[in-house]
């Protein structure tokens, strides 16, 4: 369980920001929300990537014999 929150975690304190930074950006920039909208949909896939990740390894750990 450790390991799975430890990777959600860590995905969401790295990529996290940029998203939400990203979304400001858009305001900021109109002319520029394409090239925007395509950094934070990246962020987001490496969330989901990196937390999915997690879990197998997690799930991985629990059912390995010992």
């Amino acid at each position: 369980a450790f390991i799975a929150v430890g990777a959600i975690y860590i995905a969401f304190k790295n990529f996290g920001p940029n998203v939400k930074d990203g979304i400001v950006s858009i305001g900021r920039n109109p002319l520029a929300k394409s090239s925007i909208q395509s950094m934070v949909i990246l962020n987001s896939v490496l969330i989901i990537l990196v937390s999915i990740g997690g879990l197998l390894v997690g799930l991985a750990i629990l059912m390995l014999p010992i």
